[in-house]
């Protein structure tokens, strides 16, 4: 069975997590930042049944849970990060996650993601270099970047996933587009976002040689297996 899905992560990066070229599809949507780390007001209240008075309800049937991990060979987190002479990309080679699917519905679904920004790279050494340094995401000091969704909200085609995203030792609340492919045994989730990092403290030095923080492009493609 094949369906659109969320799961990000975020969110991932998060938290942190990254992406292509904007390229001839047109611009890549933003994460939309919250006010405060608070549960989401927008997610939906199921309806309770209705029935005769005096006459009760026997219980629903617990849908199946399955615990799935980030297959991370087959996994990526790629961003684009613009720059004064024009854009670089890079990656992050080690990160895992965990998704937890309710029954069919991805609503009732969640995502928690742990990215190793130690393991960020770029297409340049020196560019690494800048990105992990203190003036920037300072990996000495915050080598994690984590994500855990709290809720899952059906947009047309696809999901918009809405979760905890720490980054440089601030955590906030975005939601983030994304869809999924669920089949046996396996399941695909892809997000494409623009996301602030000035959200988190990271602000673009103005050098031309110096990375523009204040926006990057992330592409998260995560496929999850069966937990062992």
């Amino acid at each position: 069975m094949i369906r659109p899905f969320p799961h990000l992560l975020f969110l991932a990066f998060v938290a942190l997590g990254l992406a292509c070229a904007q390229g001839s599809r047109g611009p890549v949507p933003p994460a939309r930042f919250h006010s405060s780390a608070s549960p989401d007001a927008s997610t939906p209240v199921l309806p309770q049944p209705s029935r005769a008075p005096g006459i009760p309800v026997p219980p629903a049937p617990t849908p199946p849970r399955a615990a799935f991990a980030v297959h991370q060979p087959t996994s990526q987190i790629v961003w684009e990060l613009s720059t004064g002479a024009g854009s670089q990309r890079g990656g992050v080679n080690r990160f895992q996650g965990t998704l937890d699917l309710v029954g069919e519905d991805p609503t009732r679904s969640s995502l928690q993601l742990e990215l190793d920004l130690e393991s960020l790279y770029s297409d340049a050494p020196a560019w690494t270099e800048r990105l992990l340094a203190p003036g920037a995401l300072d990996v000495g000091h915050h080598p994690k970047a984590l994500f855990h969704s709290s809720s899952v909200v059906r947009a047309g085609d696809h999901f918009e996933v809405t979760g905890d995203l720490t980054l440089h030792g601030v955590t906030r609340r975005v939601t983030i587009p994304a869809s999924v492919r669920v089949q046996p045994l396996r399941a695909r989730a892809e997000s494409e976002f623009s996301l602030d990092l000035g959200e988190f403290g990271l602000r673009g030095s103005t050098r031309p040689e110096d990375p523009a923080l204040d926006q990057v492009v992330l592409r998260v493609v995560l496929e999850a297996i069966p937990a062992p």
